[in-house]
């Protein structure tokens, strides 16, 4: 009831043709998250709080909206903006270095895995962890 004005201006002028980003940079003001953040969805993940998986998979095509609606982050209205088409992800320049880096990463946590184990093998080895700060 409080904010029932806001949301009813948010969803008269999104009716009258404005852009749902633009009313969510003036009316967004999330605490935990980048209002108008563009997130994927899909109905059978567990990732999303039960209220914010049953209205956003209520949403039938692009361009539709979700009443207000409350989780524990606050009060929400979601635009379904557009499928995820199917088949082959082209990565972006930013993913495959991500991508890259996370599996250097992976491989080099690895053999220093590797190493370890085999040095514990030969040698003894003492630990002090008083020495660490």
């Amino acid at each position: 009831p409080l904010v029932k004005d806001t949301t009813d201006e948010i969803a008269r002028r999104y009716a009258g043709g404005e852009d749902f980003g633009s009313l969510i940079a003036i009316f967004g003001s999330e605490a935990g998250a980048d209002a108008g953040a563009e997130l994927m969805f899909h109905p059978e993940s567990e990732n999303w709080a039960e209220a914010f998986r049953a209205n956003v998979a209520a949403l039938e095509k692009p361009g539709d909206i979700t009443r207000p609606f409350v989780t524990n982050l606050g009060i929400h209205i979601v635009c379904y903006i557009s499928d995820v088409p199917s088949g082959v992800h082209q990565l972006t320049e930013e993913e495959a270095e991500a991508l890259k880096q996370a599996a250097l990463e992976a491989k080099q946590m690895e053999m220093l895995s590797g190493y370890l184990a085999q040095w514990k093998g030969e040698y003894e080895i003492e630990t002090h962890p008083e020495l660490l700060r």
